[in-house]
């Protein structure tokens, strides 16, 4: 599992993955990059991002802003 906590103000937003170690090791870097471009975004129910070349975002769920 990789995990990250993004602080904003009074809130924190949690970044997960879990899978078999050999899957989420082969795609770390992407994790990473994504990772990296978590920034705030004022006025919006939770941050920005930047998703990797190949990844698709879904939508959220009762504790998730997004999959």
């Amino acid at each position: 599992m990789l995990a990250a906590v993004f602080p904003e103000g009074d809130r924190a937003w949690f970044f997960k993955v879990t899978g078999p170690v050999a899957e989420v090791d082969r795609v770390a870097a992407k994790i990473e990059e994504f990772l990296s471009s978590i920034r705030p975004a004022a006025g919006k129910p939770h941050p920005d991002w930047t998703l990797p070349a190949g990844w698709q975002e879904q939508p959220g769920s009762q504790m998730r802003a997004a999959t």
